[in-house]
């Protein structure tokens, strides 16, 4: 199975480098942090990196922007996470990795990993990490399952945009049974949205 190669993958190299789109949205950002801090939380002794652009305010509870030098690519393992196309990705030194692993869930993307993860059906990339996550059988923590819990209603539009189905709540039960705190999560970030994002 295509998500066991995935961590059969993360297990092989001891230095990850993840990646994201340009202009960072709530799961873009949401699908970085959780997927780092799951993977340094299983495998303590790997370097997890994120990389990316400026993290907008209303992110910043979850964002994480590490400095990557250029050498560190050579025997990295890169995760690009929630980004369609190679021309959106945020940082071209993607390229320059070892291994190249795409996971996303855009119905327009294109094949630029050697392993492509594409789930459309799914409306959120936070909540194919989390799918992964669980498959896994993958230990996370209250701020794991936040940062994932964000990504999916940012993008879900607090669950009410099309795409939404029952397995999007079981994402989401899965990640509230871990510690995530749904009051603490929308003041703490989603007030600093328009009131129409979730309109």
């Amino acid at each position: 199975m295509i998500e066991f190669e995935i961590l059969e993958k993360i297990k092989q190299y001891n230095r990850i480098i993840i990646h994201r789109h340009i202009r960072p949205d709530g799961d873009c950002i949401g699908s970085q942090s959780g997927l780092k801090l799951a993977i340094k939380l299983n495998y303590p002794e790997k370097e997890v990196y994120a990389v990316g652009d400026i993290i907008p305010e209303y992110c910043t509870p979850y964002g994480i922007l590490d400095n990557v030098e250029d050498d560190m690519y050579k025997d990295a393992l890169v995760i690009v996470v929630d980004t369609a196309t190679d021309s959106r990705i945020c940082d071209q030194r993607y390229k320059t990795g070892a291994y190249i692993i795409k996971i996303d869930h855009h119905d327009d993307s294109s094949e630029y990993g050697n392993i492509n993860y594409v789930l459309p059906e799914i409306p959120a990339c936070a909540a194919i990490i989390t799918k992964l996550l669980n498959m896994w059988n993958f230990e996370i923590n209250d701020k794991i399952a936040s940062s994932l819990f964000f990504g999916i209603i940012t993008d879900t539009g607090g669950f009410k945009y099309s795409g939404v189905t029952a397995e999007t709540f079981e994402f989401v039960a899965w990640l509230l049974n871990k510690g995530v705190n749904v009051s603490s999560v929308y003041r703490k970030v989603l007030q600093t949205r328009t009131k129409s994002n979730f309109e």
